[in-house]
């Protein structure tokens, strides 16, 4: 698979912005193409995950996207994606680049982010056939019902890109859920959700299991394309966010 390299994208100057986002990384980036089972974390870090069928892409504006149907997956062994807590004194962000996403009729809930087991979920979703969000962690479970401005696309074809960041951090003893979404070029404003407690946590690598991006048990899957996904150790800023934006939108994506 294409890793994320000066050639495939378009500037070095491009690739360093995004590189100064604190505690980037990109755990993929399949824009510049599918060549192999191997996707490469595009940041230098050793996390390294393993894609089922590389027949199952398409393209968008002249960049790959995998496709997150049916039984179609990025794989990471377990202990490969570290914890990511998000409870007094620390924070983190997840990013996903992805097509607006093909309808799923059935009304099962669509896996949007990774998932680890039928026992422990610890994954951002699609919930069902709406436009809302799941959050599975640790300790908690809970649905957040995105106003206009996040709602996630719900399509029958595939026509547009759109990027959706989620933070996650502490506020007064709170946990706070930023959902931040551009598509067509228009960044809405953010929305925000308060969840009581503060103990909580992504735990990728605790539970020593397989994580997946876009499929959860085989029938629920995300029923969207995938061009990149990836994560920080803190609370993006709205400049990280810009950056993010601006880096795919000279791709062509999003913009």
């Amino acid at each position: 698979m294409a890793f994320l390299q000066a050639a495939a994208n378009k500037g070095n100057s491009t690739i360093r912005s995004i590189d100064t986002i604190s505690g980037l990384q990109v755990w993929a980036d399949v824009t510049g193409g599918i060549s192999s089972t191997t996707v490469a974390d595009g940041s230098g870090n050793s996390r390294t995950g393993t894609l089922v069928n590389t027949t199952a892409k398409g393209t968008l504006n002249g960049n790959t996207y995998f496709e997150a149907f049916g039984t179609n997956k990025i794989g990471y062994a377990a202990g490969v994606l570290p914890d990511s807590p998000f409870s007094t004194g620390n924070a983190c962000s997840y990013f996903f680049v992805c097509t607006n996403r093909k309808f799923k009729a059935d009304g099962s809930r669509s896996n949007y982010g990774p998932y680890i087991s039928s026992q422990y979920q610890n994954i951002i979703r699609h919930y069902a056939t709406t436009d809302d969000y799941n959050i599975y962690e640790r300790n908690n479970t809970f649905t957040l019902t995105a106003n206009n401005n996040a709602k996630a696309p719900v399509a029958n074809t595939i026509t547009e890109a759109y990027i959706i960041i989620f933070d996650f951090s502490v506020v007064s003893g709170n946990t706070v859920i930023n959902v931040n979404k551009r598509e067509n070029g228009s960044t809405g404003p953010v929305d925000s959700f308060t969840v009581s407690g503060t103990d909580k946590v992504f735990q990728w690598n605790t539970w020593n299991k397989q994580v997946n991006i876009g499929l959860h048990l085989g029938t629920e899957y995300l029923n969207a394309g995938v061009f990149a996904w990836g994560f920080t150790n803190t609370k993006m800023t709205g400049a990280d966010h810009n950056t993010i934006y601006s880096y795919y939108g000279a791709k062509g994506l999003a913009n």
